[in-house]
């Protein structure tokens, strides 16, 4: 009897253990993701890769069999990530760009259940189409599950045409030669339109949809310094400050809008330090004059896009010189490299050295991440452009310099 009791008692425990296993293996979140598409031949590499820590690192991956696929994995709070499909694994490491095949689709992870669908694998966008773009074939992929995913879907449906049409525009403007019978201001004009459109439709989702994918969306243009206003910052605050479940993203996203306060339009001209060429301290506001915009060209000696802009500044120094205080502010260390340079460019007006000791106050002044940086400050001291492609510099100042 007594060791019938024990057994009693030993089945209950394990019970208990069972079903407290059990519950945990139920309660763990993971997501699943599965597909089963005509054309998918055994050997494919299928990767998901986390789209946002920079890294590009791998989250799942598997191998195609009988035309199917399944990623699982789990994910702390919502991730954008991209799902490849690739036949890498199938073909020589030195292989023609005719014998490699892989597509990318974005999409929005978390722990659920998810299906990716297309009618064919010869439908799904390729990663790289010579003279094409992948939007075009974009919306041949549904993936079905969460949310998130749905409102991800939403969001893409609802740019791809703007998206397409600022990807078709750049194309023509930046492919223009002098024998084009379209001029390059007016396809500056298109190109500028289609990006300001392109802006607003973002800024609606962000404003109207909300949640997780517009604190996404938003991460991806508040690094682009001087292209929003201070409502726009304050209408993204109180977005960021209702979402639920994405504690991460939404502290990221309040911190990269305090970043960019400073740096909105409208934001006053920015005085700092400056060397001259025999080593006196100037302010950069020395060299403001009355009844004249201010444009400073920040580059260095060693930077190869700076030196392929110099005959655009020149040009646009011959024209604009008189409407137009013109100034050069190289970040060089080898003060002996910058004169050398100095030499060969020939570039007649103000060329001066930043401050070793205040470089921080230049790259905080106006953000600075990478030269060439164009800065154009108009009569009232307000800066009217901050950008890095001198191709479009002649039309900002057709434009803004009356």
């Amino acid at each position: 009897m007594k060791k019938n009791k024990m057994s009693r008692f030993t089945i209950l425990i394990l019970g208990i253990v069972t079903l407290s296993l059990n519950a945990c293996k139920d309660s763990k979140k993971e997501f699943e993701i599965t597909a089963k598409i005509p054309g998918m031949y055994n050997g494919l590499i299928v990767e998901l890769i986390n789209d946002e820590d920079g890294n590009n690192s791998l989250m799942a991956i598997d191998t195609v069999e009988n035309e199917s696929f399944v990623l699982h994995g789990s994910v702390k709070e919502p991730v954008a990530a991209k799902l490849v499909i690739t036949n890498r694994a199938l073909i020589p490491e030195d292989a023609s760009y005719e014998q490699q095949f892989e597509t990318t689709t974005s999409l929005w992870v978390e722990n659920v259940k998810m299906q990716y669908k297309a009618a064919h694998l010869d439908s799904i966008p390729l990663s790289y189409v010579y003279l094409s773009s992948p939007l075009y074939k974009e919306a041949n992929v549904s993936v079905d599950g969460g949310k998130g995913e749905e409102m991800f879907t939403a969001f893409r449906n609802q740019l791809r045409p703007y998206e397409i049409d600022y990807s078709e525009k750049s194309m023509r403007y930046y492919s223009w030669d002098e024998k084009s019978e379209v001029s390059k201001e007016n396809l500056y004009n298109d190109l500028h339109n289609a990006h300001q459109s392109l802006l607003a439709a973002y800024k609606s989702f962000i404003e109207q949809k909300g949640g997780s994918v517009s604190l996404f969306i938003m991460s991806k243009f508040l690094d682009a310094e001087y292209s929003f206003s201070q409502e726009d910052l304050a209408i993204w605050r109180k977005v960021a400050g209702v979402v639920e479940g994405d504690s991460i993203r939404v502290s990221e996203i309040k911190k990269k809008l305090d970043e960019m306060a400073p740096y909105t339009t409208g934001t006053p001209f920015q005085d700092i330090d400056v060397l001259t060429g025999k080593g006196k301290k100037l302010r950069l506001s020395d060299f403001m004059e009355e009844e004249k915009f201010l444009f400073v060209d920040v580059w260095a000696s060693w930077c190869m896009p700076c030196l392929a802009a110099v005959p655009t500044v020149k040009q646009l120094h011959s024209k604009y010189n008189s409407k137009v205080k013109f100034v050069n502010l190289s970040i060089d260390k080898d003060e002996k490299q910058w004169r050398k340079a100095l030499e060969k460019e020939d570039m007649e007006w103000p060329q001066l050295l930043r401050d070793t000791a205040t470089m921080d106050q230049l790259e905080k002044a106006y953000h600075l991440m990478s030269v060439p940086t164009f800065i154009l400050v108009d009569k009232s001291g307000t800066i009217r452009h901050v950008g890095h492609d001198p191709g479009s510099l002649d039309i900002i100042f057709s434009k803004t310099i009356k």
